[in-house]
């Protein structure tokens, strides 16, 4: 790579002043990400895969996408909250490789502010509408199961969209605040340690480590996690007692095993997510090589398994649903259809 020793200075982490090369200060190329340090060939590999995953992502999201728009039994208001999800595993795929494509045909570390900028937008964006997805979802499946009657009332089309705006107009905000908030620290070259440009990597450019927006962005970091998960626990605490009440033992051990299952994903999210903030965290604070490629992992983890998975699940379930809906009387007061026929919804 040409810009190896530039990545090894900054994985020592002792603040080298980087020799940008003179044709990429012309582009405007003030800013190198470490990558994965000490192994050059693991930033390749890293890259090759995110590229492979963000094509599965856009496969896997699209067939989703279509499924919902194509399928005559999928028309109901829930299925909405699963295209929100798609479009926002799209976000957070594409937050991924904005970058990746850049440096994976040039062969180097160095990027452009503007390019730092969109990635900075799109990781926020995505961590918003994730955030806002699967806790919309959260109390979906909640009044699903545990109010029925109040279900329809509250989850019309209209009442959908103006919570979906909302999350949309609410992650705008946050990645436009953060986008801003970057602008002083990409004045100058620096260095990102890590893989990708995010706010919080970002203010480890500045001197003094507790720094305002060092603050701000765990602040809000942690509060939006806490609050998500949260909602999630108590969401499930709540089905599960419901599922309890039922006279049917088998049918209350079979609906507990699915959610189990459907937990695993927004559990993992949840788990990925703030692993990532606190290595990050810990990054800012004691910088070393091996916190540098823990937080690397956990970035590639997040920023392309996730969407990947999101829609594998739901295209599983998706064929699960509509051989249940041909099988299965309408019954209104049958605890088994309030909780089978809004497992979609309620995976996350």
């Amino acid at each position: 790579m040409k810009c190896e020793g530039t990545i090894n200075a900054a994985c020592a982490c002792d603040r080298p002043e980087i020799d940008f090369p003179m044709n990429v200060t012309e582009r405007s190329s003030n800013v190198t990400l470490t990558g994965f340090c000490g192994e050059p060939c693991v930033n390749h590999v890293l890259q090759s895969f995110s590229i492979i995953m963000y094509i599965l992502c856009l496969l896997f999201n699209f067939l989703v996408i279509f499924g919902v728009f194509l399928s005559r039994q999928l028309k109901k208001p829930m299925y909405l909250l699963m295209l929100n999800l798609a479009i926002t595993d799209l976000v957070g795929c594409s937050a991924n490789v904005c970058l990746v494509f850049d440096m994976f045909f040039s062969g180097e570390q160095f990027v452009s502010k503007e390019a730092c900028f969109v990635q900075v937008f799109f990781v926020y964006l995505f961590g918003g509408l994730l955030c806002g997805a699967i806790t919309t979802m959260a109390v979906d499946r909640f009044i699903a199961i545990c109010h029925p009657f109040s279900y329809l009332h509250i989850f019309k089309w209209k009442n959908i969209l103006k919570i979906m705006m909302a999350v949309w107009a609410v992650s705008l905000v946050m990645a436009f605040v953060y986008v801003g908030l970057c602008v002083k620290m990409l004045r100058q070259p620096v260095v990102v340690r890590g893989l990708m440009c995010d706010h919080l990597s970002l203010s480890n450019v500045v001197q003094d480590r507790l720094n305002f927006d060092f603050i701000y962005n765990v602040f809000m970091s942690v509060g939006l996690i806490l609050v998500c998960s949260a909602l999630q626990c108590y969401t499930y605490r709540q089905i599960f007692a419901e599922i309890n009440k039922s006279n049917d033992c088998e049918m209350a051990q079979s609906s507990k095993s699915k959610l189990v299952k459907h937990l695993f994903i927004p559990l993992s999210t949840y788990v990925v997510g703030f692993s990532m903030l606190c290595v990050t965290i810990v990054d800012h604070f004691v910088c070393h090589p091996y916190v540098i490629n823990t937080k690397v992992i956990f970035q590639f983890i997040y920023y392309t398994t996730v969407p990947v998975l999101n829609p594998i699940i739901y295209g599983l379930h998706i064929t699960e649903l509509r051989k249940h809906l041909q099988c299965v009387p309408d019954s209104n007061n049958s605890l088994r259809e309030k909780i089978s026929s809004h497992l979609p919804s309620a995976s996350f």
